[in-house]
C-alpha cells in the first residue's frame, strides 16, 4: 500500500508539473507594431513591456529600423505598452497601454500603430519616459 501511496503521489507531482508548463506556452496571441518614423534615422530598440508604469518588466526587445514591422509572439494576457528608442539610452518613447484579452475563445491580437518623429510638435503618438520611471 504504501507503494501504491508513492506512485500516486507522484503521478500528482508530474501532473501539477505539465499543467504549470502548459500554462506558460498557452500565450498564442500575437502584439504587432507598426512604426513610421519622420525626421529620424537608424536603428532603435523597441520593448515590449507589460504592466503599468513604473514597475513595468520588458517581456522581449527587438531591433528595428526608422520604419516596419515586428510581430510578438505568445503573449499572454495582460497589460502592456511599447518603451522606444536608441539602445543605449536612458530616454525612450512610451505608447499608451494596450490590453491583450481572452474571451474564453480566442485572443484579440492587438497590431498597433505609430508614428515616430524627431519633431518636438504634438502631432506623434508616444511620449517621453526615462528607462529608470518605467
Amino acid at each position: 500500500m504504501t507503494i501504491f501511496k508513492a506512485l500516486i503521489a507522484l503521478a500528482a507531482m508530474a501532473f501539477v508539473a505539465t499543467t504549470a508548463a502548459r500554462a506558460g506556452e498557452d500565450c498564442p496571441s500575437e502584439v504587432t507594431i507598426n512604426i513610421s518614423s519622420i525626421g529620424y534615422s537608424g536603428a532603435f530598440a523597441v520593448e515590449l513591456r507589460s504592466g503599468r508604469r513604473p514597475g513595468s518588466d520588458v517581456e522581449e526587445t527587438t531591433t528595428m529600423d526608422n520604419a516596419g514591422t515586428h510581430t510578438f509572439h505568445n503573449v499572454c494576457p495582460g497589460t502592456y505598452f511599447f518603451a522606444i528608442g536608441p539602445q543605449d539610452s536612458d530616454e525612450v518613447s512610451v505608447t499608451s497601454y494596450f490590453d491583450v484579452t481572452f474571451d474564453g475563445r480566442s485572443y484579440n491580437n492587438p497590431n498597433i500603430s505609430i508614428y515616430y518623429s524627431s519633431a518636438t510638435d504634438a502631432g506623434h503618438q508616444v511620449g517621453k519616459a526615462r528607462k529608470s520611471q518605467l
